[in-house]
């Protein structure tokens, strides 16, 4: 995953486009208000995130980059679950991301605590 940011709201229409002519399939906010995401490669290969630089999408997400390399166990555990999450669902994104969810709200606890 790549996180992109942005700082004024003018950029965002640029930066889509810009993204785009890179190669990466703009998807929208996907249900997620003001972050736009970006997927490349088949099979997908490549999540990019663009999101308003000290929004709470961008500040949740740097606070778990920051734990998860700070907390080298806890890292390690995060890529377990994945790895069994991606062998448990190899076909369905939804219950693979529903089953990261815990885990993830727990790390932005400890994070922010």
């Amino acid at each position: 995953d790549i996180l992109a940011g942005w700082t004024d709201g003018e950029q965002r229409p640029a930066l889509i486009d810009a993204f785009q002519r890179a190669g990466y399939l703009y998807r929208g906010e996907q249900g997620i208000p003001g972050r736009d995401f970006f997927r490349r490669g088949e099979p997908r290969q490549y999540h990019l995130h663009l999101a308003e630089v000290d929004s709470r999408f961008w500040s949740d997400h740097r606070a778990f980059r920051d734990y998860l390399r700070a907390h080298a166990d806890v890292a390690a555990a995060y890529g377990l679950l994945k790895q069994s999450l991606a062998e448990r669902h190899p076909t369905d994104r939804g219950a693979y991301i529903d089953g990261k969810t815990a885990f993830v709200l727990d790390v932005l606890a400890r994070a922010s605590g």
